[in-house]
């Protein structure tokens, strides 16, 4: 019985598109492939956390665009494993699985250029060989960076190559541009009733203006607050996107002046209450949100109810509003009396933390001899209602 032949294609996905699949079918014909397996990455360590949608989404489009195709699979091998996700624990995960299997690793050639980089790069070869894809003829000539060893389990394929990408594909949805014939149609079906890439359209383009709009002190913060909110949704089964997103836009108008305040305010028709108007620290959320909205077709409504409220809060909060607060009191550049307190808390109950945190606020606001606004105190008691009612006790927090 002859070994069988597993073709391995991996990547973000994010989406994938009609190019990957043509090039593994190629694949698969060239070198006789019994199957090709898909296997959307997990956090890979050379990309930002920013810019990777959520694994479901991924996974679940690489099933829709697989589907008509006997011979491709796909595979929760890296989504299933915590952490950053490296080839080589991938590779050796799925020889146990292909003992006797032969596996065809499927790349391009500026993934094969730049692979010497890659975590335990060297070990490779014993568990795959490359079929290095491009539209060109090439040769090992420039990969002065890997041995002969390695080059022996290197193979080139020169074929046509789809000229698609899914930074592509991200940019015309954002831009309300047709991806019709880019991606597979139940993928692009997908893609709209989920709303992808609109709100989160490319982060990398949201972090540049944001960076540009802010001090570095304050963008310094946000990064944090990003770390902090993925951290407590993924604890506490809050869409990582969501979190992410709110995250980034919730002091994305701190930057701006009282005046400048005023007359966005002014011009977009922005109403304040009495305690709100000409406060900085409490009109930067409902600008943000208006920016969020308008800027950026974010259009997700507890996502802009959380970076409206992530500083006064409000009675009712929902599960996502109380994280991105939380969040930004806690992130990790957070240093006042009491922080570390909260950090503890939100292991206990996260309701907790922010009722303990919300109090620290208001004490200090009195002691400040300032308006502590009335949402503040709502939020605070709505906070001690749901913990009275599970029977947590509150009196030997302080």
């Amino acid at each position: 019985m002859k070994n069988k032949k597993i073709g391995i294609m991996g990547g973000t996905f994010d989406p994938i598109h009609n190019g990957h699949l043509f090039i593994a079918e190629q694949v698969r014909i060239k070198y006789n492939l019994d199957k090709v397996l898909f296997i959307p990455s997990g956090q890979p360590p050379h990309k930002d956390g920013l810019n990777v949608s959520e694994a479901i989404h991924r996974y679940n489009m690489v099933n829709l665009a697989i589907a008509s195709n006997d011979y491709f699979f796909s595979s929760l091998i890296e989504i299933d494993r915590k952490g950053n996700t490296y080839t080589i624990d991938t590779l050796k995960q799925l020889k146990t699985v292909y003992l006797d299997s032969e596996i065809y690793f499927i790349v391009g050639y500026d993934t094969i250029e730049t692979i010497h980089t890659w975590k335990d790069y060297e070990l490779l070869p014993e568990y795959t060989r490359f079929v290095v894809v491009s539209r060109t003829t090439q040769s090992a000539g420039n990969l002065i960076n890997l041995t002969e060893v390695f080059l022996d389990k290197v193979d080139f394929f020169e074929t046509p190559v789809i000229d698609i990408s899914s930074t592509e594909i991200r940019q015309n949805i954002y831009n309300n541009k047709s991806i019709t014939y880019m991606v597979d149609n139940q993928v692009e079906r997908y893609i709209y009733k989920h709303n992808l890439y609109r709100a989160r359209w490319y982060m990398e383009d949201i972090m540049i203006e944001l960076k540009k709009n802010v001090s570095e002190k304050r963008y310094i913060h946000i990064l944090g607050v990003i770390d902090s909110a993925v951290e407590l949704a993924e604890k506490f089964s809050v869409s990582k996107e969501k979190a992410r997103l709110a995250a980034i836009f919730h002091d994305y108008a701190k930057g701006m002046s009282k005046k400048s305040m005023l007359e966005f305010a002014k011009a977009n028709k922005l109403d304040f209450d009495d305690i709100e108007y000409g406060n900085k620290e409490l009109m930067h959320g409902k600008i943000a949100r208006y920016i969020a909205q308008n800027n950026y077709n974010v259009n997700d409504n507890d996502v802009l109810n959380a970076i409206e409220f992530h500083t006064t809060g409000r009675k009712k909060m929902s599960k996502l509003e109380k994280l991105i607060c939380l969040a930004d009191y806690i992130e990790k550049n957070r240093e006042y009396p009491g922080v570390d307190k909260i950090r503890n808390l939100v292991d206990i109950d996260y309701n907790l933390a922010l009722y303990t945190a919300f109090n620290g606020t208001i004490i200090h606001l009195i002691e400040e001899n300032k308006i502590v606004h009335t949402r503040t105190v709502e939020a605070r008691n709505y906070l001690l209602s749901i913990l009275n009612e599970k029977g947590v006790c509150v009196w030997n927090i302080f």
